[in-house]
């Protein structure tokens, strides 16, 4: 391992704590990498990018405030060079697909060890897309179905979501007949308007319907 090279500049961006400590302790103990901010949430790694400009930003796509794929979205939007890393807890092929397509250079998911991170990071550095093997048979599984239904795919929570908006009710009222939280309740409709490639409820309900996902 040759550390004799200037560090990678890391942002690290996850509502856990713990997850925090755990990937910022790895990529310190690699001796590669140097990890110059930390965020809890989407607008607080949105600033740090700004404020940072990392070479690489690990970002949660299920965060409050801005998703993961929202936040690189406004970086590529304001023409900031970080490279992102998506790290999510599951690998649903249309998210997979949507953050490859907003620019995303990895996807990696959170039942991974943290060396496989370590890796991804350097490779995407270098100018690698690195995908973990369940986001690779994710996103493989989607074209295979978009090319059999011409529909976008949703799982089943945001479809039930999507129901919900549909019947006029709130984010509130949505968590709780669904015994979730409001913060995870918006960001299934920040994923939601994503994989609908639009920005509103409204606009949501209109794209499902010509979708066929609302009948």
């Amino acid at each position: 391992m040759d550390v004799a090279s200037d560090p990678i500049s890391v942002l690290l961006a996850d509502d856990h704590p713990l997850v925090l400590s755990a990937l910022g302790g790895a990529l310190t103990r690699d001796g590669r990498f140097s990890v110059v901010a930390q965020a809890g949430d989407g607008e607080a790694a949105l600033d740090a990018i700004r404020a940072h400009r990392p070479a690489v930003a690990v970002l949660d796509q299920s965060m409050p405030g801005m998703t993961g794929t929202q936040i690189l979205a406004a970086a590529a939007g304001e023409g900031l060079a970080t490279k992102v890393v998506i790290l999510s807890a599951g690998a649903d092929s249309q998210l997979v697909y949507s953050a490859i397509a907003a620019g995303a250079r990895g996807f990696l998911t959170k039942d991974g060890q943290p060396r496989e991170l370590c890796e991804a990071i350097a490779q995407i550095d270098g100018g690698d897309v690195v995908l973990s093997s369940s986001a690779q048979l994710a996103l493989a599984d989607g074209v295979r179905r978009r090319e059999q239904t011409g529909h976008t795919v949703l799982t089943p929570r945001e479809l039930e979501v999507l129901h919900q908006i549909a019947a006029g009710r709130s984010a509130p009222d949505i968590a709780a007949g669904l015994g979730l939280s409001t913060a995870t309740i918006k960001s299934h409709l920040g994923t939601l308007y994503e994989k609908l490639e639009v920005s509103d409820r409204a606009a949501a309900v209109a794209a499902a319907m010509r979708n066929g996902l609302l009948r």
